[in-house]
């Protein structure tokens, strides 16, 4: 099963791996007309960029958009801290782990959730959820409106390549 799911994470990868070799700062335009690449290096220097951010950030994330496109766009985040409660109306997550390890909780009930404008909520964790190890390699699909979080062991860190999928009202909605 492992081999099945980083043969997924390769394909997937290679699929919307679509952003030009230019610094996190610049990656936020929209994507090109033609096919855009993210090497394998690409994502090392950018990951260690968020990664640096996030060691200095009091929530211990940091993350950049990529690019956006029709019906999905791409992000990558950077964790060296546990992750609030999300759950995303708006679209489903493909989380693509490229360093570290940790622990996505899926499913369960949101504690103190908040809704925010754009279709979020945040809450502070996920209670009665399927736990999910993830390690480097690993690929996990988390479909829109369920509740998620993700945990880190102390002195762990994650970085995480994020495919966001629009649901059927699309991106417009959550905005």
């Amino acid at each position: 099963m492992r081999q099945l799911v980083w043969v997924v994470g390769i394909v997937t990868l290679a699929a919307c791996s679509i952003v030009p070799p230019i610094s996190a700062q610049g990656m936020k335009a929209q994507a090109s007309a033609a096919a855009d690449l993210l090497t394998p290096g690409d994502l090392a220097r950018l990951g260690a960029e968020q990664l640096a951010a996030a060691a200095k950030s009091p929530t211990g994330t940091a993350s950049v958009t990529l690019a956006t496109y029709p019906g999905h766009k791409t992000m990558l985040i950077a964790r060296t801290k546990d992750g609030i409660a999300e759950v995303h109306a708006n679209y489903a997550d493909f989380l693509i782990v490229l360093e570290g390890e940790g622990t996505e909780l899926v499913g369960g009930k949101v504690v103190e959730p908040k809704a925010q404008a754009d279709g979020e909520t945040r809450g502070l964790r996920v209670e009665g959820a399927t736990s999910h190890p993830l390690r480097k390699g690993d690929v996990i699909h988390i479909p829109a409106g369920i509740p998620h979080q993700t945990l880190l062991a102390r002195g762990q860190s994650m970085t995480v390549y994020a495919i966001k999928v629009a649901t059927p009202d699309g991106f417009a909605a959550a905005k």
